[in-house]
């Protein structure tokens, strides 16, 4: 019979890991669908300077929901299995951090994909003919999504991190 270490900020950074997979599995459909168009756009680029800045907007954008997706995956994993692998100071300091990032991280993306109200990428017209371009644009809403989520878990997180500590409970498995 193993333990099964448990604390409130352990429960939180498991459910996490879970949020954080889901959330990456949207940043991978958008990017991957988005990716159907990459040569014919990059050929049109060539002659328009406004395709060039909005295929570096749609890379810089996707690319930063990837990273903080990522991020949250890894950090929210190993402080469930192991909070005590980081310093204490960076253990009571990650998620406060992380929870800044993913605010920073979300409005940026939103403020391309989704100007008006910063949750909708369906502000943007659908594109006839071109239903992976369709298909990301809502999948960068199901990103966006996630991301707040991630953003309210960080907060949970820093919160029992901050008011309860990482001090475990053990339960038998």
């Amino acid at each position: 019979m193993s333990l099964i270490p448990l604390s409130p900020p352990r429960l939180i950074h498991a459910l996490q890991t879970l949020l954080a997979l889901y959330t990456a599995q949207k940043s991978y459909i958008a990017i991957s669908n988005l990716q159907t168009y990459e040569s014919a756009t990059e050929k049109a680029a060539k002659y328009s300077k406004t395709i060039e800045d909005e295929l570096w907007k749609t890379r810089k954008t996707q690319g930063v929901g990837g990273v903080m997706v990522v991020l949250s995956l890894v950090t929210s994993t190993l402080l469930f299995l192991d909070p005590h692998f980081l310093p204490r100071r960076a253990m009571y300091t990650t998620s406060p951090a992380l929870l800044l990032a993913h605010v920073f991280a979300r409005k940026y993306i939103a403020s391309y994909w989704a100007p008006s109200d910063g949750k909708n990428a369906g502000t943007r017209i659908p594109v006839p003919g071109m239903s992976e371009y369709n298909e990301a644009s809502k999948a960068t809403e199901g990103l966006l999504q996630g991301l707040q989520w991630l953003e309210w878990s960080w907060l949970a997180a820093a919160a029992a991190g901050g008011v309860l500590g990482y001090g475990d409970v053990t339960l038998r498995a």
